[in-house]
């Protein structure tokens, strides 16, 4: 067993690669600590964890070291309550609750004592699947009985024994992701929402057009009115949650910086304002910023170091064999 005072420390080395652990005020306990598991079946990665009260971070310094942003992980809640942040929103978390989260975007979940099981499910999938809907921090209330079925398919995926059957792995992972559409379609009917679906539709049409126009300097909201046809309050609405179209304009922008870093993380601050539709290099770098908490020079250096690469989820649960190995801690399930 780890000596006491070290705890903390190892606890979260631990779970670096997935998040931050941080302890939080007023909690009842001292030390952070738990039991952590993952397992690969083909090519999904499954995990389960038993925790302390403790809050789980992912900021944009851990989303660039990880490697991990072309995924979601959606997680059944077990025991306890939790509460997450994620872009300025709240949202309770309880017993029986399954959740997603987009592992590109920041999140804060600050939890009691509890477990989760856990997928870790390829972003143009499920994107695809759910017609490109807002699906950062998706929660499902357990007592529904689509939120019944996601549950059982997750808790029986994890209890499954290491398989290298990729054939297996998409099967899996294809269920998963049609059950999770499903339960999306049937939430939005349960909140009398039928009239709402074309705006969504829309509104993925109109970020489809701007995702093309980026590099586009005169690209305005008088350019996508003219382009769709409505109206500039329609618009609006339309982005109320990215606080209007413009705004939504640089967020895809530098969002789109930063997809090209991922990949291309020598690439010049000028190349870069270039490729993204930027005025120019002091632009960019203050918006990124402003963005992401890192300065351009910082996040190349971390995304150099990243801890995944290329996919290759099987580092985590070598990673962890390492620490369960040479320190007697982490036990799989």
């Amino acid at each position: 067993m780890v000596d006491l005072q070290d705890r903390t420390e190892f606890w979260r080395e631990v779970t670096r690669p997935i998040f931050d652990s941080r302890s939080y005020e007023n909690s009842p306990t001292k030390n952070l600590e738990g039991a952590y598991g993952t397992k690969l079946i083909g090519t999904l990665l499954t995990g389960y964890a038993e925790f302390c009260p403790q809050r789980f971070v992912r900021d944009w310094k851990t989303i660039s070291r990880s490697g991990l942003e072309d995924y979601y992980m959606l997680q059944l809640f077990i025991g306890g309550t939790a509460v997450s942040d994620r872009d300025g929103l709240s949202l309770s978390v309880a017993d029986g609750d399954v959740y997603l989260f987009d592992m590109g975007r920041t999140i804060s979940i600050c939890c009691s004592k509890a477990a989760t099981c856990s997928l870790l499910l390829p972003r143009e999938r499920i994107e695809k699947a759910c017609g490109g809907s807002k699906l950062h921090g998706l929660l499902f209330k357990a007592g529904q009985p689509q939120t019944k079925l996601l549950a059982d398919v997750v808790a029986d995926i994890v209890k499954l024994p290491a398989v290298n059957d990729e054939a297996f792995a998409w099967a899996a992972e294809e269920a998963v992701i049609s059950l999770l559409a499903l339960a999306l379609r049937w939430n939005v009917l349960d909140m009398g929402a039928q009239d709402a679906v074309p705006t969504p539709i829309l509104r993925a049409r109109v970020l489809c057009f701007i995702d093309e126009h980026l590099t586009n300097p005169g690209l305005d909201i008088n350019m996508i009115m003219k382009e769709f046809r409505v109206s500039r309050a329609h618009l609006f609405r339309m982005f109320d949650d990215e606080r209007g179209v413009m705004r939504a304009i640089r967020e895809r922008r530098v969002e789109a910086a930063y997809k090209h870093l991922m990949t291309r993380p020598k690439v010049s601050a000028e190349g870069l304002a270039h490729l993204t539709g930027f005025t120019g290099a002091a632009q960019l770098l203050r918006v990124f910023r402003n963005r992401y908490g890192l300065t351009l020079n910082d996040f190349k250096q971390e995304r150099l170091n990243s801890f995944v690469k290329n996919r290759e989820l099987s580092v985590i649960p070598d990673y962890l064999a390492h620490y369960s190995n040479n320190k007697n801690s982490v036990p799989y399930y």
